[in-house]
């Protein structure tokens, strides 16, 4: 199988302040840090070399996944400073990523190709089949192959349009009436796709991918699937609540002894309430909400009282 870049260098402010002391991939769903899901998921694909892209807290990733021995995996790591961005990032890695170290492949596999290999952002958990990708990219010969899901909320999220032979065809903007398919944050490179890109410059694949289907068109492809994903086709604001929630949530799980029996309070807007009662829900944390006007004025009343 090839190898594999899993993105996890950004800044994660959305996540803030959860994120001023953990890397987003490095944050626990459900008391597992991300990133280890994330690597199980490939591992369980035979993608056993794996590259991250670090800027932010890399240590509280490096000390969680050492050289990744006890994964059972090669894991390497790719320093970023500035961030680079999704272009920019795997741009750097390219050293790590198209020369793998050569591996005795076991009955049945791939010798690892020199220059083609996995992208994988580090927010994402889906179940898409890689293997699959892998090969609809192979077949193809594309430089690129994208991994989308229906957008089945335009209105909300910009999407990926995508020709009736698969081809990428550019990107379509938030509320366009024109169907369009949501990328899951899965796609198989080759090195030659980042040819053009400057080393050590910020920069983003929707620049780069239209630049490349403009000089080579059908360069850029789409694996039309109906993968599901944690992460996958959900808002910004939506992933931040539920990932805090449940990061809050299992830290939180470990003080049954003095939570007792009790729920815990939710102090904050009612969608706030939502997101995370539902996460704490799914490991077992009862809660209530609280408007925060009138927690804080119950609050001072009691303390007046005192």
């Amino acid at each position: 199988m090839v190898p594999a870049l899993v993105l996890t260098a950004g800044l994660a402010t959305r996540l803030r302040p959860l994120s001023f002391v953990r890397a987003k991939a490095a944050l626990p769903v459900a008391g597992t840090p991300l990133i280890r899901r994330i690597l199980r998921s490939l591992s369980s694909a035979g993608v056993l070399d794996v590259v991250l892209n670090l800027h932010h807290l890399p240590h509280t990733l490096t000390r969680l996944l050492g050289d990744g021995a006890e994964l059972g995996m090669r894991i390497r790591y790719s320093w970023e400073v500035p961030v680079l961005g999704s272009a920019g990032g795997p741009k750097r890695a390219l050293p790590l990523l198209s020369n793998p170290e050569p591996r005795v492949p076991s009955p049945g596999s791939r010798v690892p190709d020199r220059g083609t290999f996995l992208i994988v952002n580090g927010d994402t958990l889906t179940d898409v089949n890689l293997a699959a990708v892998v090969d609809d990219h192979r077949r193809s010969g594309a430089l690129v192959t994208m991994a989308v899901v229906p957008n089945t909320e335009p209105e909300k999220y910009s999407g990926v349009r995508v020709t009736p032979d698969g081809e990428f065809a550019g990107w379509v903007p938030r509320a366009a009436q024109e169907p369009s398919y949501h990328f899951i944050g899965v796609q198989v490179a080759e090195a030659a796709a980042f040819d053009s890109v400057a080393a050590g410059i910020p920069s983003e694949v929707r620049t780069l991918y239209s630049a490349l289907i403009a000089a080579q068109p059908g360069s850029v492809r789409a694996f039309r699937t109906r993968a599901a994903g944690l992460l996958a086709g959900k808002g910004a604001d939506w992933c931040s609540g539920y990932l805090s929630g449940l990061l809050v949530g299992t830290e939180i799980g470990g003080h049954r002894d003095w939570l007792g029996a009790g729920s815990v309070p939710l102090i904050g807007s009612a969608r706030f309430g939502r997101l995370y009662g539902a996460a704490l829900k799914t490991i077992g944390i009862d809660s209530f909400a609280l408007d925060a006007a009138d927690a804080t004025i119950a609050g001072l009343k009691e303390a007046r009282a005192q």
